[in-house]
């Protein structure tokens, strides 16, 4: 009886031990990947260098934005601190990188890094997907999970054990992160990221291991839940624009922007992620413009409708605006031998003109004017700066020179007008 109970004294003492080594050095669901070196970040200003001791304190730079708070008892000895922000090597970073020093300087207590950061900086993630890594003897990065996240005061605090090249970064995000375009112009945004880190995300047990980090890839379709715009689900708020998917993959989508400017001009795009219990959001912000218009002389027309097509090899650009005071206008030229990118120079084959009529007078600006030997002279030039071939793709351009308005009834002369136009839209047909 009594060898039984000890028996049964040694199991669980066993079975203890055995929990407690998991718990210590847990085993992930996937095998971890295989870090690839990267570069060393170049030096970015001057290094700070401060003294700190056995009592512990604190070192803050950039006006708060970043500081290291050591711990009483986390140095042995009087220790200069040095702190060189440098460039980033580690996909996906945010923030700043740093290598600080005194290199490979382990501490007693762990050392904590803040990082106040702003809107900005985690476009295309959010203060949930950041994580922490350190460049080790290889090059290669290493991640930790041990964070703390404080959302109303939109900072990160993350636990040193050593120094090192340290950098934050997202272990998933939006590209772009934000972008800027024209009414009814479109673009692809992907959901990349470090999956073996997704997969350890949402298991408190693995805050301490440390992973090396591959370059982060595009994130398998099965993990995205949903894409949103503004929270609700594309074809229900057009006034917002629409999301499709590409290529049937979940993890990337074709944003169009809506036909008009919205209310607020900025729209919020995000994808929800299966990772277990929780809701895991990444968001990406898009702002909408209408950058069609067009001025001559003293006529100025913003916000302007715009079509833009190609007729076999000809592409015609047509700019229209009633205005508030009644004036109405409408602008059009043409591109014989359209090639894409590139400048097309005023000629008798690239030209156009602008009309205005206002309280029953009407003004006429062409790009072709006639000397009084009845020979043309021009100036000026369109140039297009995106251009896809396909109808329903982005188109975008600029076109600058001189316009002339006939000086009389039988156009003996012309007066010259200073012409500017920028239109960004898409291919109508």
């Amino acid at each position: 009886m009594k060898t039984t109970s000890l028996l049964l004294l040694a199991f669980l003492f066993c079975q203890a031990c055995i929990e407690n080594i998991d718990n210590k050095f847990p085993t992930p669901s996937t095998p971890p990947p295989v870090g690839v070196p990267t570069g060393i970040g170049t030096p970015i200003g001057e290094p700070i260098s401060q003294v700190i001791g056995p009592g512990g304190g604190t070192i803050s730079w950039e006006n708060g934005k970043h500081k290291l708070v050591f711990p009483q008892g986390a140095l042995t000895s009087e220790t200069p601190i040095s702190i060189q922000p440098i460039s980033h090597t580690l996909d996906l970073a945010v923030g700043t990188a740093f290598d600080f020093g005194p290199d490979g300087t382990s501490f007693q207590k762990p050392v904590e890094l803040h990082f106040h950061y702003t809107e900005e900086e985690l476009s295309g993630s959010s203060p949930e997907w950041i994580q922490i890594a350190f460049q080790d003897e290889k090059n290669i990065w290493q991640s930790s999970r041990n964070l703390t996240v404080d959302k109303a005061n939109k900072t990160i605090i993350a636990k040193l054990p050593h120094f090192s090249r340290w950098s934050f970064f997202a272990s998933a995000m939006i590209k772009p992160g934000q972008k800027a375009l024209s009414v009814s112009q479109s673009f692809n945004m992907e959901v990349v990221g470090y999956e073996y880190e997704l997969s350890l995300k949402d298991n408190p047990k693995y805050r301490d291991l440390l992973a090396p980090l591959a370059p982060p890839s595009l994130i398998e379709g099965r993990l995205i839940k949903e894409w949103l715009i503004d929270g609700k689900v594309s074809f229900t708020n057009y006034e917002k624009g629409t999301l499709v998917p590409v290529n049937d993959n979940r993890s990337k989508v074709r944003y169009t922007a809506p036909v008009a400017v919205p209310d607020g001009e900025t729209v919020s795009v995000s994808a929800e992620l299966n990772l277990g219990k929780g809701k895991f959001l990444l968001l990406s912000q898009i702002t909408i413009l209408n950058n069609n218009s067009y001025s001559v002389g003293s006529f100025s027309f913003t916000n302007a409708e715009t079509f833009v097509g190609r007729d076999g090899n000809v592409l015609h650009i047509h700019m229209g605006k009633t205005s508030s005071s009644g004036i109405d206008s409408a602008m059009g030229f043409d591109i014989p031998g359209f090639s894409g990118l590139g400048s097309y120079p005023f000629s008798l084959l690239v030209k156009g003109g602008v009309g205005v009529e206002s309280l029953n007078n009407y003004h006429g600006f062409t790009s072709i004017a006639f000397n009084e030997k009845s020979e043309p002279y021009y100036n000026g030039s369109i140039q297009i700066t995106e251009s896809s071939n396909e109808v329903g793709g982005n188109i975008s351009g600029t076109i600058s020179g001189t316009l002339y308005e006939p000086g009389d009834l039988n156009a003996s002369f012309y007066i010259p007008h200073a012409f500017q136009a920028s239109f960004a839209t898409i291919i109508m047909y």
